[in-house]
């Protein structure tokens, strides 16, 4: 059975489903969990968000990820996950933290072959103090090779960074 509406019954329905619209929008909860991705693989990975040097020498590699972690953010939980073996590197350890050469975050721990996995402690979920409530958070990436950075022709891993975020709560 159809009807054909006019015009007042027509606005009449389509403001009733405008109001249904949003009484479902404010009972969805927000979603606070999220988690950040990021790529640390060697300089001929084009999309990568941290590159790492080519230089010969055995010095500590710092990268920063600005401003990854949203005012008032608490991780609960931080992985890598090594998805290409580090060619010809013979030992790469990494740690994250939340100052630079920090461990806050990811204590150190072999990179170097691919499924290797470096995981929070459980000891530390919850106990990392939460981002400042007025400004945004950088993570620190510390990677130190065993050889020279110029010899590790290839290799990948993945920093997987799982927080609650209060800024839309």
């Amino acid at each position: 059975m159809s009807k054909n509406l006019n015009f007042r019954e027509y606005s009449e329905l389509m403001s009733l489903i405008a109001n249904l619209q949003a009484t479902v929008q404010t009972l969805q909860p927000s979603n606070s969990l999220k988690t950040v991705k990021f790529v640390i693989a060697t300089s001929n990975h084009t999309t990568a968000d941290l590159k790492l040097p080519v230089t010969e020498n055995k010095v500590e590699f710092v990268g920063t990820l600005s401003e990854v972690l949203p005012a008032g953010a608490r991780i609960v939980d931080a992985r890598i996950h090594t998805t290409i073996t580090f060619a010809s590197a013979v030992l790469l350890a990494a740690e994250v933290g939340t100052t630079s050469s920090g461990h806050e975050v990811i204590g150190s721990g072999s990179i170097l072959s691919v499924n290797d996995v470096l995981a929070m402690a459980h000891d530390h979920a919850f106990t990392i103090a939460p981002t400042s409530i007025v400004e945004s958070t950088d993570l620190f990436v510390s990677i130190t090779p065993g050889a020279n950075w110029n010899l590790i022709t290839n290799g990948a891993a993945v920093l997987y960074v799982t927080y609650i975020d209060i800024t839309n709560v």
